[in-house]
């Protein structure tokens, strides 16, 4: 399943459930699947929800297989989200690291807004909140809902992250510059709905930043209307060095090798990324293999990134 598909999922599912929405009599709902199915393609044979589980074993025309059609090696785990069990299952093989890369939703991507604004006229629904951390976590997407006055409103916990380590400079729980004039001149003349993408350099890590200002209810735990969302994500999409050498007992150095080897590069590109020579890129993978118990580098992923989470 897809990190996508699976927030698809278990949003509906927690939805319908919330709701108590009769799904025998709803057939809005089936619908609504079979336009987001084909809307996204690659979501075929993925969504997991129960309660649909009949609107949704009819059959979807999409050339895209099933990512479990393809890959033999996959991992999955599981959550409890106001009781409900959420699985997320991560693909491996030899020739793709990772056949599902948790990539950044883009300038919040189509498919998780319109599952998670199913909710926006049920107001009350504030588990909603719940879902969108841990939609945002999974995916590696920091986010923080700021209002006018700079004032920080709600972060996801990897948001929270960066604010401790200091990536993202608050005072007096304000949002400080962030490496650019862009936020803090749009936060005093805000262009409705307008979208900002900027890249923002801290220490070692480049991050690809949207600011977006909304006057339209984005997620139904969203009480005011005018706020700004800040997301932040990490530009290479690779697991963090300090989660690596603390949860795996690895070196700086092979913690850097592990990331970039994670999102399925090659010693080459390793050694022009990092300065190492690629003999020595060689040298740390195995060492890595070695401590990590495991054989190549497909195995190496499918035992680091699942842990992160």
């Amino acid at each position: 399943m897809s990190a996508t598909a699976d927030v698809i999922s278990r949003a509906m599912e927690d939805l319908i459930h919330a709701m108590n929405i009769d799904v025998h009599s709803a057939v809005c709902w089936s619908g609504w699947i079979d336009v987001l199915v084909e809307y996204s393609g690659a979501l075929e044979g993925q969504l997991n929800i129960p309660s649909l589980n009949v609107a949704l074993t009819r059959p979807v025309k999409t050339e895209h297989k099933s990512i479990k059609q393809h890959v033999s090696n996959h991992y999955s785990r599981n959550w409890q989200v106001e009781g409900h069990l959420v699985e997320l299952t991560l693909c491996f093989d030899q020739n793709t690291v990772m056949a599902e890369r948790l990539m950044w939703l883009s300038q919040f991507d189509d498919c998780l807004l319109s599952s998670l604004t199913i909710g926006v006229k049920h107001s009350q629904y504030i588990g909603q909140r719940r879902l969108v951390n841990l939609a945002l976590d999974t995916v590696r997407l920091a986010m923080l809902e700021v209002d006018h006055n700079s004032r920080i409103l709600h972060t996801n916990y990897l948001a929270k992250e960066l604010i401790n380590d200091k990536t993202i400079s608050v005072n007096a729980q304000k949002l400080a510059k962030l490496g650019s004039s862009k936020i803090t001149d749009y936060l005093s003349d805000p262009l409705p709905n307008e979208k900002v993408s900027f890249r923002y350099q801290a220490g070692d890590n480049l991050y690809e930043c949207m600011l977006l200002y909304s006057t339209d209810e984005l997620f139904a735990w969203s009480r005011k209307l005018g706020v700004y969302y800040l997301t932040l994500k990490p530009l290479d999409n690779s697991p963090n060095a300090k989660w690596l050498t603390q949860g795996f007992g690895l070196s700086d150095s092979q913690a850097t090798v592990a990331g970039w080897a994670c999102c399925g590069k090659s010693a080459k590109e390793i050694s022009a990324l990092t300065g190492l020579s690629v003999s020595t890129v060689y040298s740390y993978l195995k060492a890595i293999y070695k401590k990590l118990g495991v054989q190549s580098q497909s195995q190496m992923a499918a035992m680091i990134w699942p842990n992160i989470f």
